[in-house]
């Protein structure tokens, strides 16, 4: 369904075990962005958008950067306030749905993603003549449910046939994606640029042959590095599948390392994984993520995934490689105690650290350096 993302790997590094933090897409921006871990019920950009947090926009705000966001939706959809959040941790521009024309194409959840990409392309070329280092970043919308997309290609038309919406919506969105990086290629507009594609969260549903791959399919998301060949050295960049565990938290760390801005210091609790653009490291690397909606919190490392339905005497443990068997087994067992213990840890802590305001903000990480 995917022919070009499938020809990009071979020209990126691609992590094939990279996890979101959390099961919605509010948890998904505050992990990726603030490298922090999301809280167990409401993300904290729904719930603590007032708070001042260390994120990736103010860092590079600091090193030169502008920092822009384009989505398809209301920035207040649902009193989800990212574009609050944002604004008040380091990003400089939101531009949501009533930037765009009144006549730009639309499916009920916003805008559709051709047009989306089309702004995308204006804001590239418009930062690209400010000569000024740029983060822009973007959030699609055909991939999500309802999964509506226009049927103007004959391969989306087809696919509208079987029954699985979401299997059309990936096709549209290749394509889309396909024109919108190809056009940027052939005018120049990839030049001494990073592109990374990632997903927000996994699919929901009731898909997959167990219920146990049923929940952890809720945080699979794939990981694409692209580098332009004016930055790529073999020093520093090397098409590859990396067999590493990772998540959204890590991405504001390597990102930061990447462009020679990551502090010394930082409350960020990713790891900086630029090492794997080019060979294995990090294998101890961890990945955390949280779906209150399930009563779910989970853990996954080098041996495999361990999910725990937060209260009670028993968990589920299954490998890397998804789908494939799993089995239940007490929180008691030696074999998962140790996992169990670090997996509460994490999420004690991450509950806390949000609850109480405890998170480091921009101006008490400013004022101690």
């Amino acid at each position: 369904m995917t022919p070009f993302l499938d020809r990009l790997r071979g020209e990126s590094v691609y992590f094939e075990h990279f996890f979101s933090n959390g099961s919605a897409t509010s948890y998904g921006l505050f992990a990726a962005f603030c490298s922090a871990l999301p809280r167990f019920g409401r993300s904290a950009i729904r719930t603590h958008y007032g708070n001042d947090v260390l994120c990736l926009p103010e860092v590079l705000r600091r090193g030169g950067y502008r920092s822009e966001m384009v989505i398809g939706q209301s920035r207040d959809r649902t009193q989800s306030h990212p574009g609050l959040f944002m604004a008040r941790n380091g990003l400089d521009a939101f531009r949501d749905e009533g930037n765009f024309a009144p006549a730009a194409p639309r499916n009920r959840l916003g805008i559709e993603d051709g047009a989306l990409f089309d702004l995308m392309r204006a804001r590239v070329e418009a930062l690209h003549a400010a000569g000024r280092p740029f983060l822009l970043t973007t959030l699609t919308t055909s991939t999500h449910h309802p999964f509506e997309v226009p049927q103007t290609h004959p391969d989306v038309r087809t696919l509208s046939e079987q029954p699985d919406a979401y299997v059309t919506a990936v096709r549209y969105l290749d394509l889309e994606l396909e024109r919108f990086f190809s056009g940027l290629r052939r005018h120049g507009l990839l030049r001494n640029t990073v592109v990374v594609i990632l997903g927000d969260h996994g699919r929901h549903g009731k898909w997959g042959r167990s219920d146990a791959e049923i929940k952890v399919g809720n945080f699979l998301a794939p990981l694409f590095v692209w580098m332009d060949e004016s930055l790529a050295q073999p020093t520093t960049f090397r098409p590859r599948t990396v067999s590493m565990v990772a998540s959204q938290v890590d991405l504001a760390p390597t990102i930061l390392s990447l462009t020679g801005l990551m502090p010394a210091l930082t409350p960020f609790v990713g790891r900086d994984l630029s090492c794997a653009l080019i060979r294995e490291c990090q294998e101890d690397n961890v990945a955390y993520f949280t779906n209150g909606g399930e009563n779910l919190i989970g853990l996954v490392d080098s041996g495999g995934i361990w999910m725990y339905p937060v209260r009670t005497q028993t968990g589920v443990e299954m490998g890397l490689a998804v789908p494939g068997p799993s089995r239940v087994r007490a929180v008691t067992d030696p074999d998962v105690a140790p996992r169990q213990q670090r997996l509460l840890s994490l999420y004690v802590t991450g509950n806390l650290l949000i609850e109480g305001n405890r998170l480091w903000s921009t101006r008490k990480f400013w004022d101690q350096r």
